[in-house]
């Protein structure tokens, strides 16, 4: 088992990669007012997964949980925040279209997936296991939501 300090650090960095996506996605909403609401509710459960994050870093520090360090790569979240940092800049700067915003939205909630970011933690508690079941869950929502919400986008009728 790796040191309650180091499994805090990745934990860390995973609440850091959901609060600055749900940041992206406030200012995608305030960039783009007919998706605003869309954008909205994305960046609220984003911050949810921050929070439950956070929250099972409590049970860390308690010695009742563990993260599974053999899976987790520092480097590779500390670019992926650094990544959706730039993505946000750019953001509030009204840069980019909402079908860019989108694809962006897609390619992040995908990584998540793909990169099976929730896998890395371990715990034999039911309650633990029950959050990171419902943010894989949540996250698979997300990325349903914004490929229909891209597919209407990109439709030949919103071309004109």
């Amino acid at each position: 088992m790796h040191p309650t300090g180091t499994q805090l650090q990745a934990l860390g960095l995973m609440a850091a990669m959901e609060a600055v996506t749900g940041d992206l996605y406030e200012a995608y909403g305030h960039q783009f007012i007919a998706r605003k609401v869309f954008f909205y509710d994305l960046a609220a459960q984003e911050r949810e997964h921050a929070r439950v994050i956070t929250r099972f870093a409590e049970k860390v520090k308690a010695g009742t949980a563990h993260v599974a360090l053999e899976r987790f790569s520092p480097h590779g979240l500390l670019s992926a925040v650094e990544e959706i940092k730039g993505r946000l800049a750019a953001a509030r700067a009204n840069q980019g279209t909402l079908a860019e915003a989108l694809y962006t939205a897609l390619d992040i909630e995908e990584s998540m997936l793909e990169g099976h970011r929730f896998e890395l933690f371990e715990s034999d508690g039911p309650e633990l296991r029950q959050m990171l079941s419902d943010l894989q869950a949540d996250t698979a929502t997300h990325r349903r939501q914004v490929r229909l919400a891209l597919e209407m986008e990109t439709e030949p009728r919103h071309r004109q």
